[in-house]
């Protein structure tokens, strides 16, 4: 039998490709394969359907006149099934003759069958199958195939022999559609319904809290986020209450409403039902393998009777299907807790682990709002930010809802809201979880939670081991991983849920407890009457458990005289009066007027001290002129916090106005103390009285801080806004720059300013008002800083308002015109004009007055244009026949009328001309403009077309003679005639922009003096510019991912690989040459390195199958990226070869530093040995440093160096003369990788060693040397220090410390202690120490936060040396001479708190199981 020619393939694919795009398919691929290929296939064709399903789809084709037996084609299929993956379809044609039994049942349907369950299927177009009926479909194939015409086919026809191919490639033995719409929703997901308040969670990979979901919507990620970028899918871990079956079941519901959208299919499943006899399949739907794309959701694992089991057929049914995964069909979501997947399911390699992240505080809030009409932020007794672990937890946040739907009140006590949480948690527990276990037991999981609470509490430890939890709690591991409360760690540790949970179960226990019992426990020694740190938060639970009252009343003597602050976070209800206020009173007087501090926690504290008796105290503090700013403000801000009742109104009103009238504005800070006093009448409601805000802004009219205008515009009402709005509008004027400030403002930026006073104008109803603001608006519109972004809310505001009052028509008429006549070209498009011209309907008016004014022509025109209707045409007639409007008025009116509406500007040329002997310029049909549409919307493609066309665009610059008139041209000629081609749209049709950009090149490169290019040498000019057209053609290829509608052909593919293979010799040329020259620098400015480069792009863009040897040389070029990527040279050059040429460059060629480095860094990527390449990376440092190349210097000594510690010394040491970048450069990098590796020693050696020979040499200044030696924690370090910044300021010398992100930190010598001291107390008895240092690295701060550090790294003895040191400085006399003692007080009371932490012991396990013993009874 004998084949009748090779060009079957080729009319088989174009079939295809028709056939496929009359279907509503888009042919993405389509591909001939290269003759001799043992591939398995002639053809390959890609479609995509409407909802971005892709097939691939193979072809064989065998165009033969004798009988085919079907091993012809059988022996195709295992060369394609080693060769591709993904095979959708194997499609056998043959248009003559049939293949012999290719289905007989007993010999082929096994492997048949076989073929379809791994997704390759196999379907035969040939005479049975109706092959020529369906190349009939195209005439001019049907003819080159068949050898004769085809048979004529009306519409019907072809619509059914259409419909009949569809059903044949898609019947389920081949390609095989499913449908499932609607009527399929409780198949997949039964009755599961989105949730109008859910939550939507973000998701992470790590265990350990992220804080990711702060984060721009965009950039979290969640499970859709995540499941296609694992293999199988992904499996969701948290512990039980966390909302993982919410989650899921919104996925699913969300999933399904978009499934028309998404085009995947979800199917959620509860799976706790799955037993020893169950398989996957059984759980998910029969027709699963046909889905295209589906996400399967199993929800209750954890509630398997026997969980290895299911997670060993999961396995197996991944690797099962393994195509179908591959291939993104299906993906998996799974749910767990934590502790079942750690001890039972491990690690299923294809699914990524991932974890639930809290709920964002805010979105919290918003759900409590919008579920259960709970706005919890309007409420003082509930402190959000004290309660945010609970508003990050969906199971606390339905109680509060829930409690306050049924009491209409918040459930604001922690310790409460916590016991409901443990009575909810275990009922659910029981009801859902482990209703059918008998052995789950609530009392007796109270009872080893307590233990094991308290042992975590006792032992001052986040985390436990299993066996620790055993021993103290006496559980076994089965009921330890049914415990709601407990979450089991990926590093095989357990703790609890919320720290909140553990600390309730300790103060129940301690509840229970004698005085002389509960004060031997959480006191830190018997010498030191103190609550252990970490026992805080028990201790205000335990407040709250206490049934005796004799208990209770001591417990809370005990803390008043020993850790009273500690009270401030337990709940009020059950402390009277007096305590509260000689509570606060005792906090406020040391820490603000004795201590000069600020108060802390404002908004706590006022919780607590809620009470008359601390009102009336802290206004008479906030009042008292002598006390410190600082305990003034604390006053005012304790109080903002507290319900104070209308009886004090104004005693508050009266107390501001005081503060404001003896403001002294020379103290910078002040400001803020207006700002607290203002806030304080707010939170009361009393800014709300006109006349009272009235007086605030008289008082301080004159004073434009940014920080008083934001308290102003923030507390201001709408009464005061109307009768200060010259104010407001000043304000705006200083804003956009066209007044000077009088203030000038350190911190506060006035961006969002004139923002949030536009926001102000939108509350006024006063049309008078509305009107000023207006007309303040539009006449400063075009400053730089006005942008119509800022009074968009405004101007909608005023269009509605002005809409539905007429009566100011008038007078907006009159802003709008004298605008627009006076400045005519800044305003022919404002918006704020237009749309309130359009919205109130003065069109009319305004048209008609703006007319008038004009004499001549103006570009009031553009304006007018935008407002005309027909009405208008006699109004503009009656000015041209009076003499007021030119032709040229007339002309261009028509012009910009017909961007806006171009029946109306043809109308308007027909009026005036049939009134008038005026006749228009220019004049253009409706199709003349479609003509000009559609040129425009294809010009694109012209243009770029013509590339590949010499003789055309010969023909096209010879268009460009004719049109000048002349036959010898130079660039001077044509440099005149640019403006012209842009106007003449007929040249535009005739020669394209690519054309005559060429012209220009060849006249300005070769004919701008005194030569011409004639006539008859432009087609030899275009010949000999073929690398510059090469050069455009590149250009003009669409980028990735950019809107064009450019297509490129395959001749035009063909063309550019044709070209790139005739230009080959001479790029390898231009290699040779540049591989072997020391100054590569001239080689960029060579005409071959252009060529070079267009081929080496050419080939990124289309992978053409180019000479080897010239891709290889690619490399280097290459390699001048990110890195060396080899994608281009994928399929083409053997990966022997690529590796080969690599170590031969880094060998033999004369590489730059990157260069050099890019090779090395593939070899890494690529395992090949560098050692074995023999390389002299050393001499490569030096060379690199000498030419200045540091950041390779640096890859080079970080990648191959850095355990080489005599390489890193000799480097240490080198020295370039005259230049002391390289020293400082090799210090950065080599001190940071001996650092890294723990020898600190060596960099300290050395710059000790060389102090003073680095200062001398200007290497480093001494201020450098001291930073590192703070950094590497030399004792001597704080001396030098000292030594510099007493200098500075006995010599008034400017000049801060450069250090980077608190390096301080790290220094934890304490015999530097009596050093730092010094320095402290010479800074702070220092007047205007920032002035000479700045505020942002001060000595002070240094010194402060070192000095915490070095306690912190030490234990109780460096803080009682500290103490000592602090408590020798004079405070007195500091106050005597007016300076602050600040950083004294603040760093004395925070190095009290370490003290206590450093005392404050943990107990050791034999201990806890003794206590445990002890107390067994109350467990």
């Amino acid at each position: 039998m004998a084949k009748k020619g090779g060009d079957f393939e080729i009319q088989a694919l174009e079939f295809l490709e028709k056939i496929f795009k009359e279907l509503a398919y888009d042919v993405v691929r389509r591909r001939i394969q290269l003759s001799g290929s043992q591939d398995g296939y002639d053809g390959l064709i890609e479609i995509v359907d409407d909802k971005y399903f892709s097939k691939l789809i193979y072809s064989e084709c065998k165009d033969y006149t004798t009988e085919l037996n079907y091993t012809d084609a059988f022996i195709k299929i295992p060369q394609l099934a080693s060769t591709h993956k993904n095979i959708d379809l194997f499609l056998l044609i043959s248009p003559r003759k049939d293949f012999t039994n290719i289905f007989e049942d007993t010999r082929n349907k096994p492997f048949m069958e076989a073929l379809a369950n791994g997704h390759f299927k196999v379907a035969v177009l040939s005479p049975e199958t109706d092959v020529e009926i369906y190349f009939s479909l195209y005439p001019e194939i049907y003819k080159k195939v068949y050898r004769q015409d085809a048979p004529v086919l009306n519409k019907n026809q072809r619509q059914e022999i259409l419909n009949q191919f569809d059903k044949f490639i898609f019947s389920d033995r081949n390609l095989h559609k499913i449908i499932i719409d609607e009527r399929d929703k409780t198949n997949y997901i039964g009755k599961i319904e989105e949730d109008p308040f859910h939550i939507k969670r973000s998701v992470r990979a790590q265990q350990n809290r992220e804080y990711e979901y702060y984060l721009p919507t965009t950039a979290q990620k969640t499970i859709l986020s995540e499941i296609y970028l694992n293999d199988a899918g992904v499996i969701l871990l948290g512990n039980p209450g966390f909302g993982k079956t919410s989650e899921l079941k919104q996925l699913a519901a969300e999933l399904w409403s978009k499934k028309d959208e998404l085009y995947i299919i979800p199917f959620f499943k509860s799976i706790k039902n799955f037993t020893m006899s169950s398989s996957i399949e059984d759980f998910i739907p029969e027709n699963f393998k046909l889905i295209s794309r589906q996400i399967i959701i199993f929800d209750g694992v954890d509630e398997i009777e026997n969980i290895i089991d299911f997670s060993s057929k999961l396995r197996t049914f991944i690797n099962d299907y393994r195509s179908l995964f591959e291939n993104k069909n299906i993906r998996l979501v799974i749910s767990c807790r934590t502790n079942i997947y750690k001890k039972y399911i491990k690690n299923i390699s294809d699914l990524g682990v991932y974890y639930l992240n809290e709920i964002n505080l805010w979105t919290g809030l918003h759900f409590l709002e919008s579920k259960f009409g709970l706005n919890a932020q309007n409420n003082r007794n509930f402190d959000i930010y004290k309660n945010k672990e609970i508003l990050e937890n969906p199971f606390y946040l339905e109680l509060i809802g829930n409690h306050y739907l049924k009491h209409n009140v918040i459930l604001t006590n922690k310790a409460l809201l916590i016991g409901e949480y443990v009575d909810s948690r275990l009922k659910d527990d029981k009801a859902n979880k482990f209703s059918n276990d008998p052995s789950f037991d609530k009392d007796q999981v109270l009872v080893y939670t307590k233990k094991i609470a308290f042992t975590f509490e006792a032992m001052q430890k986040p985390f436990l081991a299993a066996s620790e939890i055993k021993k103290a709690a006496q559980v076994d591991e089965e009921n330890l991983a049914k415990n709601p409360f407990l979450e089991e760690n990926l590093a095989d540790n357990w703790s609890f849920v919320l720290k909140n949970i553990q600390e309730y179960f300790v103060a129940r226990v301690l509840s229970e407890l004698s005085f002389d019992q509960i004060i031997g426990l959480i006191r830190i020694d018997s010498q030191t009457d103190k609550v252990h740190p970490t026992w805080h938060n028990v201790v205000t639970f335990l407040l709250n458990f206490i049934e005796d009252q004799k208990i209770y009343n001591a417990l809370v003597d005990w803390l008043v005289d020993n850790d009273y602050e500690l009270l401030f976070n337990a709940d009020s209800d059950r402390i009277d009066d007096q305590i509260k206020f000689k509570l606060l009173s005792r906090l406020f007087k040391k820490d603000c007027i004795d201590d000069y501090l600020w108060i802390n926690d404002p908004g706590g504290i006022a919780s607590f001290g809620q009470c008359n008796l601390n009102i009336d105290y802290l206004l008479s503090q906030a009042g008292i002129i002598s006390n410190h700013r600082r305990a003034r403000m604390s006053a005012l801000k304790i109080l903002s916090n507290m319900n104070i009742p209308y009886q004090y109104s104004e005693q508050v009103k009266s107390l501001a106005i005081e503060i404001i009238q003896l403001a002294d504005f020379s103290d910078e800070h002040y400001v803020h103390l207006i700002q607290d006093a203002m806030t304080l009448c707010y939170s009361m409601g009393l800014t709300q009285d006109t006349a009272f805000f009235n007086q605030i802004i008289a008082l301080l009219r004159d004073q434009d801080q940014r920080e008083i205008i934001s308290s102003i515009i923030s507390f201001v009402p709408v009464g005061s806004t109307i009768d200060n709005i010259d104010y407001f509008l000043e304000i705006l004027e200083k804003t956009i720059g066209s007044k000077k400030w009088n203030s000038v403002s350190r911190y506060n930026s006035m961006s969002s300013t004139k923002e949030r006073i536009f926001a102000l104008f939108t509350k006024i109803t006063d049309g008078a008002v509305l009107l000023k603001i207006y007309s303040f608006a539009v006449e400063r519109q075009k400053n730089y800083q006005f942008r119509d972004s800022l009074v968009k809310e405004f101007l909608s505001y005023a269009k509605e308002y002005f809409a539905s009052n007429k009566k100011y028509n008038r007078q907006l008429t009159k802003i709008i015109t004298n605008v627009v006549i006076k400045d005519p070209a800044n305003y022919y498009d404002a918006e704020l004009l237009l749309e309130i011209v359009r919205s109130c309907e003065i069109e009319d008016q305004v048209f008609q007055i703006v007319l008038e004014s004009i004499h001549g022509n103006s570009d009031s025109k553009h304006f007018l244009a935008e407002i005309a209707t027909k009405d208008d045409f006699d109004k503009i007639l009656k000015k041209y026949n009076d003499g007021s409007l030119d032709q040229e008025f007339l002309n261009q009116f028509r012009n910009v009328l017909s961007h806006r509406d171009f029946t109306m500007s043809k109308e308007l040329e027909t009026f005036i001309e049939s009134k008038t002997e005026f006749i228009f310029a220019d004049k253009f049909s409706q199709q003349q403009l479609e003509e000009r549409n559609n040129y425009y919307a294809n010009r694109e493609q012209k243009n770029f077309d013509v590339l590949f066309d010499h003789k055309q665009i010969a023909d096209q610059i010879l268009e460009l003679y004719h049109y000048i008139g002349k036959e010898d041209l130079n660039f001077k000629d044509i440099d005149k005639f640019y403006h012209r081609y842009y106007g003449d749209f007929e040249l535009q049709k005739k020669v394209t922009e690519n054309a005559k950009r060429l012209f220009y090149k060849i006249l300005s490169n070769n004919y701008s003096e005194g030569r011409k290019l004639n006539v008859s040498d432009v087609q030899k000019e275009v010949f000999n510019s073929r690398r510059v057209i090469m050069l455009d053609v590149l250009h003009g290829l669409p980028k990735e991912k950019e809107a064009t509608r450019l297509k490129i052909s395959q001749e035009q593919k063909q063309f550019i690989k044709k070209w790139c293979q005739e230009m080959t010799p001479a790029a390898k040329g231009f290699y040779s040459k540049m591989i072997s020259s020391d100054d590569k620098y001239h080689f960029y400015y060579d005409e071959d390195y252009h060529l070079f480069e267009s081929i080496y792009k050419f080939q990124k863009y289309f992978h053409f199958d180019l000479d080897q040897e010239l891709l290889l040389d690619m490399l280097w070029f290459n390699s001048h990226e990110e890195k060396i990527k080899t994608d281009y040279l994928d399929g083409v050059v053997p990966a022997e070869k690529i590796k080969r040429r690599i170590s031969c460059n880094l060998q033999n060629a004369k590489l730059s530093a990157e260069n050099f480095c890019n090779h090395l860094k593939y070899c890494r990527e690529n395992n090949i040995s560098i050692k074995e390449l023999g390389l002299d990376l050393k001499s490569k440092v030096y060379e690199f440093l000498n030419n200045g190349n540091y950041h390779y210097t640096g890859e080079l000594i970080e990648n191959f160096f850095a355990e080489d510690l005599e390489s890193l010394q000799e480097f240490l040491n080198y020295k370039l003369e005259n230049n002391r970048e390289p020293v400082r450069f090799l210090f950065d990098r080599i001190s940071s990788l001996l650092i890294k590796s723990g020898r600190e020693q060596i960099v300290l050696e050395f710059l000790t060693h060389n102090y003073s020979t680095l200062i001398a040499e200007d290497v480093f200044s001494e201020k450098e040397i001291v930073r590192n030696l703070i950094i590497l924690d030399h004792p001597q370090a704080f001396e030098n220090f000292y030594s510099i910044i007493k200098s500075q300021i006995q010599n008034d010398v400017k000049g801060e410390f450069d250090f980077r992100t608190q390096e301080w930190l790290r220094f934890t010598r304490a015999e530097a202690l009596e050093m730092l001291v010094k320095t402290l107390y010479l800074c702070v008895s220092t007047k205007n120490l920032e002035q000479i240092f700045g505020d942002h690295y001060t000595p002070a701060r240094i010194c402060f936060d070192t000095i915490i550090s070095i306690c912190k790294a030490n234990d109780e003895s460096a803080c009682t040396k500290a103490l000592v040191l602090l408590n020798a400085i004079d405070s007195q006399k500091l106050e005597a001479q007016n300076l602050d003692p600040y950083y004294l007080n603040k760093l004395k009371n925070d190095i009290h708190e370490i003290f206590y932490s450093h005392k404050s012991k943990p107990y050791k396990m034999a201990e806890v199981l003794k206590l445990l013993d002890e107390n067994k009874y109350y467990f």
